[in-house]
């Protein structure tokens, strides 16, 4: 097939395979391993609520709310930079085998993984959905000469999860805790406040690692995914 492999965007015909999707993460390929297998849920369960007793499910899927803490935070990250979605209430096999295999510290197959999510939506039904990886698409056409006018806006990637970032999103609380305090201190409309005696400054609250690391991928969401309508 002469454009196996490829996909026409706008009057040019576009290479994407697993390999492009590598090559612009410039990812290597060394020391990858396979997900967990289907035979190995028990185990998987054990792991992820974090109980001898997990396997088998209540239900058909894994319960957001029943992983440890460590998982519930990666369950996020996964959500937002791997394996997109705005569903996080339950967790399907795959998704559950997957955060066993990261958190495990174990090599994934990355840009095969991605490459068949997006590969996927062609099977949408739906007129409108979440468009994935937009940073991703956008970048390898800027670098395929995909003619992009001046008026659109081409997503770039946001900083990486660091200190900085966590600085700031721990001021960020901070301020909010503050405000709400105040919030609750104000007097009902028409009613004078009584004198209160004199305070000590409030300082900022401890920070909450979970919390925090939640608004930093809430807001990066924002920047890496996009609601837009399908072709009929």
């Amino acid at each position: 097939m002469e454009h196996f492999g490829q996909t026409w965007v706008r009057g040019k015909w576009l290479m994407f395979t697993p390999r492009i999707i590598n090559n612009y993460y410039g990812k290597t390929t060394d020391d990858i391993h396979p997900l967990p297998s289907i035979q190995d849920m028990g185990e998987v369960a054990q792991f992820l609520y974090g109980r001898d007793d997990a396997w088998p499910l209540s239900g058909r899927d894994f319960q957001h709310s029943k992983l440890t803490d460590s998982l519930l935070i990666l369950n996020v990250f996964v959500s937002h930079n791997i394996d997109p979605t705005r569903h996080r209430t339950t967790i399907n096999d795959a998704r559950a085998r997957l955060l066993y295999h990261l958190a495990h510290g174990r090599k994934m197959d990355l840009e095969n993984y991605i490459y068949t999510l997006i590969s996927m939506l062609r099977f949408q039904t739906n007129k409108r959905h979440t468009a994935i990886f937009p940073v991703l698409i956008s970048g390898i056409c800027e670098a395929a000469g995909v003619q992009i006018s001046p008026a659109e806006p081409v997503m770039k990637a946001k900083g990486p999860i660091n200190r900085f970032a966590l600085e700031n999103a721990r001021r960020h609380t901070a301020r909010a805790v503050g405000a709400a305090a105040d919030a609750q201190d104000q007097p009902p409309e028409g009613h004078a406040a009584a004198p209160q005696p004199a305070a000590a400054q409030p300082t900022a609250p401890p920070a909450d690692m979970t919390s925090m690391l939640r608004q930093i991928l809430d807001g990066q969401a924002e920047h890496t995914r996009l609601i837009v309508a399908t072709r009929t």
